[in-house]
């Protein structure tokens, strides 16, 4: 782990419906579209597209230090949205939605992203 809390990884997991195959990047004990409790746990690739973005110049209380910061939702190759952060700071010029993103990290509890 480095000063800002970062460390490195590519675990993130995905939840899944085995009655309907509704997915998702948050657990859950029952499913959302069927009620079913059958969910299994699955590991994803750790890829996917930038689905939204906004780069952030007023930073809360815990991220003084890191503005301007890129806080995206991807929407990983297996389906789920997800949020976190793209490592580097980037202007609203250098991001796109549908830009190709991995994990490249955390930065606390939040996946930390790449642009490819």
């Amino acid at each position: 782990m480095d000063k800002s809390g970062n460390t490195t990884g590519n675990l993130i997991l995905s939840y899944r419906c085995r009655k309907c195959g509704h997915k998702s990047s948050i657990p859950f004990e029952f499913c959302l579209k069927c009620q079913s409790s059958d969910i299994s746990e699955e590991e994803t690739k750790g890829t996917g597209v930038v689905a939204s973005f906004t780069v952030q110049h007023i930073p809360g209380r815990n991220f003084v230090d890191d503005v301007p910061y890129t806080y995206v939702v991807v929407r990983l190759g297996e389906g789920p949205l997800i949020s976190g952060f793209v490592g580097e700071s980037k202007s609203e010029g250098q991001i796109k939605i549908g830009q190709k993103v991995r994990i490249s990290g955390t930065r606390g509890r939040a996946p930390l992203f790449e642009v490819y």
